[in-house]
């Protein structure tokens, strides 16, 4: 019987070429469409899922005009975390981040590496996992950084990045 089916369905398509062209095609388009739909669609629900305390971390939009255009951006002012958390008394934690690209020098070798500061409660927010260190206290000075293993490896090699100088260009 399914052979039957199999030799009128090839029949259709060899005598009606055109017509069955474009059948195949909008049925392509219209599942592409929907696969596509369907990874967006999980793709956004999942977006920080791995977090714990993703259901109260909220992203500060600045909506700006500049010479009559109207901009809607994340980067907000150096300001903007300590004034919230004087303003809203429920937001239990803020974190300002800023990255940009600059020079970053070891051991006599000159790298251009994206960069990004953070306030030291990004940890109490996010649930980064830390290889050395101390969780509740990553930055012990001002001069403190946490890099990835990669960036270790990049710059010291196999020795132990703990406690190492990396030298970076901030500002001009």
């Amino acid at each position: 019987m399914f052979t039957n089916y199999l030799k009128i369905a090839l029949r259709h398509l060899t005598g009606h070429k055109t017509y069955s062209a474009i059948n195949i095609l909008g049925l392509a388009v219209g599942i592409t469409s929907c696969i596509l739909i369907m990874l967006f669609v999980r793709s956004e629900f999942s977006y920080d899922r791995w977090n714990t305390k993703a259901d109260r971390i909220f992203r500060l939009w600045q909506r700006e005009k500049v010479n009559g255009q109207e901009f809607i951006n994340t980067v907000t002012s150096i300001p903007a975390g300590p004034a919230i958390s004087s303003a809203f008394p429920e937001a239990e934690a803020t974190c300002r981040v800023y990255a940009f690209n600059t020079m970053v020098y070891s051991n006599g070798n000159s790298f251009n590496e994206p960069f990004t500061m953070v306030d030291s409660s990004l940890f109490t927010i996010f649930d980064f996992r830390l290889l050395q260190g101390d969780r509740n206290n990553p930055f012990p000075n001002s001069h403190s950084m946490i890099i990835t293993p990669e960036m270790a490896k990049k710059y010291f090699g196999s020795t132990n990045p703990m406690g190492k100088t990396l030298r970076i260009q901030l500002g001009t």
